[in-house]
């Protein structure tokens, strides 16, 4: 590894020929290239290759959430990636050797921050197709608690990412009020939001310096009012 300085042309990163050049701990820095393997990949790990390819374009989704979820000290490996390993376990091959996604154990992030409980969500037709969201807190909350928490909600749609659709929304983020409202209401634009979407929910700090687990709030149709998230 060498010391890279800037020449007339300014800096650089990338490769160039046989080097590659990038940032560590503030320093630009050149090393080898790596070389290109010639053996096969085997079985194992072109299933893994598939896994990884479907979960990182559904996370992909939602970066600035991991960014924030995952926004802690683990080695040399960003938030993204983190996200990546942490979620691995929630993707796998069936009998077709297609890759299939456990939606409900996605975690958008990690930490200690405390939940909310008993959450429901309809979307009202008497209301201009709104979406009412309804959860509790606990009687007595914990220490790094506060009624003034943001509750972050997640929407993904995997049918609309498969078919690339640009008239619909294939993902959609959004705040929904302060943990002790108990209650929100949040517009959906019908002609870009239709179809069934997965549902998520974290909570934030205000300052956005901690954050609870990602709870899976079930699968949600906005082609239908009057329903219940299933």
């Amino acid at each position: 590894m060498s010391i890279v300085t800037h020449g007339a042309v300014g800096a650089f990163n990338g490769r160039t020929g046989d080097v590659v050049t990038y940032r560590w701990r503030k320093l630009r820095v050149g090393r080898s290239a790596a070389r290109t393997s010639r053996r096969e990949k085997t079985a194992k790990q072109k299933n893994q290759q598939k896994v990884f390819g479907v979960l990182s374009q559904v996370l992909s989704y939602f970066k600035n959430e991991i960014n924030l979820g995952f926004n802690f000290k683990h080695g040399n490996v960003p938030p993204f990636g983190y996200a990546m390993r942490h979620n691995a376990k929630c993707c796998s091959l069936n009998a077709d050797g297609i890759p299939v996604i456990d939606f409900a154990s996605i975690q958008l992030t990690k930490g200690n921050l405390d939940q909310v409980y008993r959450v429901t969500m309809r979307l009202s037709a008497e209301k201009n197709n709104t979406i009412q969201l309804n959860w509790k807190n606990p009687v007595h909350f914990k220490s790094n608690v506060s009624e003034t928490d943001v509750l972050h909600l997640q929407f993904f749609n995997e049918e609309v990412a498969a078919s690339a659709r640009e008239s619909a929304l294939a993902a959609y983020q959004t705040e929904a009020g302060a943990r002790g409202d108990s209650y929100a209401e949040i517009k959906v634009v019908k002609t870009t939001m239709s179809g069934a979407f997965h549902c998520w929910l974290f909570l934030a700090l205000m300052d956005r310096k901690q954050v609870s687990k990602t709870k899976y709030l079930g699968k949600f149709d906005f082609a239908v009012s009057g329903t219940d998230n299933v």
